[in-house]
């Protein structure tokens, strides 16, 4: 496929699932304002692996066996009914293998700690503002722009939460659009994310990810970074305010990028 046809497909791709996003119609905490005093706690453990990679051109290439495991706690804290305070803190432990000799990084990779601000509501529809602030520890082995310690990274997104019934089951979804600024020459990124959800059962939830970045420059070779991602996540209330997840994200298409397989089991606290 020539190039300009990929870069317009992979692009048609993320409207495409945005707006299919915009049509299912109420969200989780990522797309509701926290009510004033409440936290909710979610505290994830992957585990990625790949064995291949997606070259410049999008074709997929073997590649340089890669593992990391990842726990990244995230908090949100309603402090009115409009604005919830948002923070991340993540470790990681990553080991390449090449030619037989493995690379191995571990430690604190990243903080993040931003504010979801409630616009307001139209046509059942909740529209917040998000700006976010990284800074990067060490770099992982599967990021693209390879972040130096002490690196900052802003992000602001655009987030839609919506809500509704099918079949008397609750369904909600929230669409994210960010852009992503990154600090010493890095590339810059946009971001169109897609979790939609249904709830066959009073404390069960089905949640489907639809995870896509693509870079909006290109990188010293000439090629461009896009990934997209899709998920399926499984979460079980056991108590009024701990549930558990489970679920599993797979790299679908992409360019300079890994092709990655992800597992991921969680804890849900709600205070």
């Amino acid at each position: 496929m020539a190039e300009w046809a990929r870069r317009l497909s992979s692009r048609i791709t993320i409207l495409a699932v945005v707006i299919w996003g915009m049509a299912c119609g109420d969200a989780i905490a990522g797309g509701w304002p926290l009510a004033p005093g409440a936290t909710q706690i979610i505290i994830p453990v992957t585990s990625t692996t790949a064995k291949s990679r997606y070259d410049a051109g999008g074709n997929k290439i073997r590649a340089s066996p890669y593992r990391k495991w990842e726990i990244a706690p995230y908090v949100e804290y309603g402090l009115t009914k409009s604005l919830t305070l948002v923070g991340e803190a993540a470790w990681t432990s990553d080991k390449t293998n090449y030619f037989g000799t493995s690379f191995r990084n571990e430690g604190f990779t990243r903080a993040k700690l931003g504010a979801r601000y409630f616009i307001g509501k139209w046509q059942e529809t909740l529209f917040s503002l998000q700006p976010v602030l990284t800074i990067h520890g060490q770099a992982a082995g599967d990021n693209p722009n390879v972040p130096q310690m002490g690196d900052l990274e802003s992000d602001i997104a655009l987030i839609l939460g919506q809500a509704d019934t099918l079949l008397g089951m609750d369904i909600f979804s929230v669409q994210e659009l960010a852009w992503q600024y990154h600090q010493r020459g890095a590339r810059h990124m946009a971001r169109a994310d897609l979790t939609f959800g249904l709830k066959p059962y009073d404390g069960t939830m089905l949640l489907i990810k639809s995870l896509n970045t693509t870079s909006l420059s290109e990188s010293p070779s000439g090629g461009h970074y896009q990934s997209t991602k899709l998920g399926l996540s499984f979460v079980q209330t056991m108590t009024p305010r701990l549930a558990f997840e489970f679920g599993y994200e797979k790299t679908l298409s992409g360019s300079e990028t890994l092709n990655e397989k992800i597992w991921r089991i969680g804890l849900w606290v709600n205070f």
